[in-house]
């Protein structure tokens, strides 16, 4: 099986962290590894950030990593202009919006797809009935009256005089 990557774009690769590998590591482990400093800082949440011991944790990754440094200044920045993070939040909206759409449309495909199905089976067995009926020499108001086809549809069928399935009468009949 090929299981070469699918190219979603030219300009933009994603990476997916594990921050699992975080769970049970003690605070000089984390300090220690770069990787292990960027993967605490990007999981640290907002509220994990005002804790007094995460901070201190943040604080000294922070003097660590230069690169670092930069991020949490321009974060810092994000945070407090408000006409930014409207922006971002009108955003991350919008987002949540397609998203939901898109799921509203795949269930009423889904439903729509469901209801077509059996109303094809619905058709297909009123015509099935139909044949029977024609086969077994019912007459046409008999047919639209038991399966709700029209006289022209029931005329059509008679007319194609296409010989139905074999169904033998009810017993003793004929």
């Amino acid at each position: 099986m090929d299981e070469s990557p699918v190219v979603l774009s030219n300009h933009l690769i994603l990476h997916f962290l594990d921050t699992s590998v975080l769970s049970g590591k003690d605070r000089d482990t984390i300090l220690d590894n770069e990787m292990l400093r960027w993967l605490w800082y990007l999981s640290a949440t907002g509220s994990d950030r005002e804790d007094p011991r995460m901070r201190e944790i943040i604080d000294e990754i922070i003097a660590r990593e230069p690169e670092l440094e930069k991020v949490a200044r321009r974060y810092e920045e994000i945070l407090s202009d408000p006409i930014l993070l409207e922006r971002i939040e009108a955003r991350e909206k919008a987002r949540r919006d397609r998203v939901a759409e898109t799921k509203l449309a795949q269930e009423q495909g889904h439903a729509d797809g469901f209801r077509q199905g059996i109303e094809k089976g619905e058709e297909k067995a009123k015509l099935e009935i139909a044949q029977r009926m024609i086969d077994e020499q019912y007459t046409a108001p008999e047919i639209v009256r038991f399966t709700g086809l029209t006289n022209g549809r029931v005329a059509e069928l008679q007319a194609e005089g296409r010989p139905g399935p074999a169904v033998s009468g009810p017993e003793g009949a004929g």
